[in-house]
């Protein structure tokens, strides 16, 4: 997805000890979205999946922002 000030959903889901993540990426404000599954460099299948977010401008002086509306964790047991 290119960068926009568009609002985006990103779902992923990972089955307890699972091998795979899946991934949902959708931009609210065209509809557009694309997903699939990944299953390299992942963490070992008993890590939880937990939120964490960075922003980085890199070697520029230009402001970096970063805004989330919401999180929601579920677990399947």
């Amino acid at each position: 997805f290119p960068v926009t000030i568009d609002m985006l959903e990103l779902i992923l889901f990972c089955p307890p000890n699972g091998t795979t993540v899946g991934y949902r990426v959708k931009n609210l404000a065209t509809g557009a979205e694309t997903s699939g599954t990944i299953s390299t460099n992942i963490p070992t299948s008993t890590t939880f999946m937990a939120i964490q977010m960075w922003v980085t401008n890199n070697a520029t002086a230009a402001i970096a922002t970063m805004a989330m509306s919401k999180v929601y964790l579920e677990t399947d047991n």
